[in-house]
């Protein structure tokens, strides 16, 4: 009860009969003893807008956020692999200062990390999408730099561009007049590594019956290097089953390829001697103007550009030579760089033409501490997993 019912005797409440109230007189009187004579956006306007500023500032937050919550409900979290994103957010998230790339979008480049070099890059692409032209662009930024590079060259387009005679740039192509006295003996520091020259030239194949002979002709052509006979001596043994045997008697070959087993024999040295028809391709001393060149040396010194050249036409032929070519410089640059030694970058275009090499998976997996970058393109991981088999997949997956 209210003070002014109790003074005027009132107890307690009396339900009185039931009557209709109008709600216009209901509203009016409510509006009157409760909200002053205001109404209820004149009473609450203030508190409704400010309600509203704040439910929107939260909608700015929360919309992206329901959003990508329901991107990880549906394709789940990603926790580490690539992230597709355009020219300008990968800029701005890798901050890079090394190599650049140039986009579709008009005066965006995109700009490698400087410590990513090291992790290699891979350029993958079918005939005409553009990998040439990429290449090119990276190897204008090298030679802007100073730094030394190794490039094979099957169509011939990049030393038309890049071969500077006063940089002693070298080209090694034996069908090449530029091409330099090469002695493949002379490659070797110890005996121990003309087995590894020799894994290079002679590739394993299928089989039991394919492993014998492959690994029975890399012995013997690296029981004759250890003679460390001149290019043209070597074939000529290489030519000359007699001159073989001369030089493999009283050793464990002698019996492998002994004429009391005439198959095998012939299979071995028919084996061996399809690296002959290679190695006769390269110039004598004389026929190179006395130009002289060694991957031993040139990774001490790294002066000038390497340029492994050849047509369509004369692939099959060199393909030997330039698959050795680029697994020797590798080996020797897998070496962690001294004070002072330029950085040397490999650019390895249409990888798949060349014979499997054997340094390349480790050149990829640890030759990150080297410096020593490899920029290499194919059209396709079909083709690598072809001749590197399931180490294909581990290589691919190591650039960055």
């Amino acid at each position: 009860m209210s003070p002014a019912a109790t003074a005027q005797g009132f107890t307690s409440f009396a339900r009185g009969p039931e009557r209709k109230i109008a709600d216009e007189a209901l509203y009016s009187w409510f509006r009157a003893a409760i909200f002053g004579g205001d109404d209820v956006l004149s009473a609450y306007g203030s508190a409704l807008i400010e309600t509203g500023v704040v439910i929107l500032f939260m909608l700015c937050f929360a919309v992206p956020w329901d959003f990508k919550r329901g991107k990880r409900m549906k394709y789940g979290r990603l926790l580490r692999g690539p992230v597709m994103s355009s020219p300008k957010q990968f800029n701005e998230i890798l901050k890079g200062e090394g190599l650049g790339i140039t986009t579709d979008e008009k005066g965006i480049i995109i700009r490698l990390p400087l410590r990513a070099e090291a992790k290699h890059i891979q350029v993958m692409g079918d005939t005409g999408v553009g990998k040439t032209t990429l290449l090119i662009r990276m190897l204008t930024q090298i030679e802007d730099r100073g730094e030394s590079a190794i490039v094979y060259d099957p169509a011939g387009e990049f030393s038309q561009r890049f071969f500077r005679e006063n940089r002693n740039d070298v080209i090694l192509n034996p069908l090449d007049a530029r091409m330099p006295d090469w002695v493949i003996s002379k490659e070797l520091r110890n005996a121990a590594e003309a087995r590894t020259i020799a894994a290079s030239l002679y590739q394993p194949v299928d089989g039991k019956a394919g492993e014998f002979f492959t690994e029975t002709p890399q012995k013997i052509f690296a029981h004759l290097m250890k003679y460390r006979p001149s290019t043209q001596d070597l074939v000529a043994w290489m030519s000359h089953p007699d001159e073989i045997d001369r030089r493999v008697k009283g050793t464990e070959l002698e019996a492998i390829i002994s004429k009391d087993a005439a198959d095998q024999r012939n299979g071995v040295l028919g084996s061996l001697g399809l690296i002959a028809d290679s190695l006769r391709l390269l110039p004598s001393k004389e026929q190179s103007n006395g130009k002289e060149w060694s991957a031993t040396e040139w990774a001490e010194k790294r002066e000038g550009w390497i340029f492994l050249t050849g047509t369509e036409a004369e692939q099959e032929a060199l393909r030997p030579l330039h698959s050795l070519w680029i697994d020797l410089l590798i080996l020797r640059l897998l070496t962690i760089p001294k004070e002072g030694q330029k950085r040397a970058w490999f650019v390895l275009d249409e990888l798949a033409t060349l014979q499997r090499l054997p340094q390349f998976h480790s050149a990829l997996t640890k030759g990150r501490k080297s410096d020593n970058p490899i920029i290499f393109g194919y059209q396709g991981k079909a083709q690598l997993e072809v001749i590197y088999g399931h180490l294909a997949e581990v290589m691919l997956s190591q650039p960055a």
